[in-house]
């Protein structure tokens, strides 16, 4: 069961693996209840300073397991938690303490989908796809993907992407802003590490107060926004990685950051 979720830390960076590849990495009961103790342990650990997301072999995440799911019948078995178990997920990575990069290497789909939308930024490889699956068998998109979505694609792409069941091609997913980069497929993992360890290396308590106005940006009206922003700033200049950039950019040097 704990090999359904792998937890590796390079150095500041944890990097966490779903390790299903014969099922593209679809959750079950078990994987669920893992995923939960690995983003639990991340979130507890103050020398990780971002994680990066994963899937092993040739997808990133199917969704939910079907298989493991329903029984001969075709009835579902919900007590594990699906649509519950991978809404939990979501929502833990997006509450991490530490910012994260989903590494989408293959199909992203159903609720694997909305994961790697809860992420804080996402690097894609070239044969990477996205698609909202739960149509086709009759289901509503989970995951937070019917949050996720609309906010970074807008309401017309997002119901046509969601009620068609259409795949979205990297290419395609880096055009609407789904994604910030694509790269060869051999170079997902390795590029979301690099830009974590460049995240890692900055200002903590900065990184942590400016990812948290943003995201509270989408749901607040200005003067809500421009106040929050000011209680960041508040709270960043009391921390000492200020005077250690004021120094290094005196002393003509890179920041050496705690």
């Amino acid at each position: 069961m704990h090999d359904d979720v792998l937890l590796e830390r390079e150095g500041r960076v944890a990097v966490v693996v779903l390790n299903r590849p014969q099922r593209l990495n679809a959750f079950t009961a078990a994987t669920a209840r893992r995923a939960w103790e690995v983003l639990d342990e991340i979130a507890a650990d103050d020398s990780l300073r971002a994680v990066v997301l994963t899937g092993a072999g040739r997808g990133f995440c199917a969704g939910a397991d079907l298989k493991a799911l329903g029984g001969a019948d075709g009835a579902r078995d919900d007590d594990w938690g699906s649509p519950r178990g991978m809404i939990d997920f979501a929502q833990r990575l997006r509450a991490l303490p530490q910012p994260s990069i989903a590494a989408v290497n293959g199909v992203a789909a159903g609720a694997g989908f909305g994961i790697a939308l809860a992420a804080d930024l996402r690097v894609a490889g070239s044969g990477a796809s996205f698609v909202a699956a739960q149509v086709r068998t009759a289901q509503v998109p989970d995951a937070g993907l019917t949050w996720f979505l609309p906010r970074m694609i807008g309401i017309e792409r997002a119901l046509r992407v969601c009620l068609l069941g259409q795949p979205i091609a990297a290419a395609e997913a880096l055009a609407w802003g789904l994604v910030g980069e694509v790269v060869p497929d051999d170079r997902v993992r390795s590029r979301a590490v690099e830009l974590a360890r460049e995240i890692a290396a900055g200002p903590r308590t900065a990184i942590r107060l400016t990812r948290r106005a943003v995201h509270a940006s989408a749901e607040s009206d200005l003067e809500s926004a421009l106040d929050l922003e000011y209680r960041a700033l508040v709270e960043a200049n009391r921390d000492p990685d200020v005077a250690e950039a004021i120094r290094a950019f005196v002393e003509k040097r890179p920041p050496r950051f705690g």
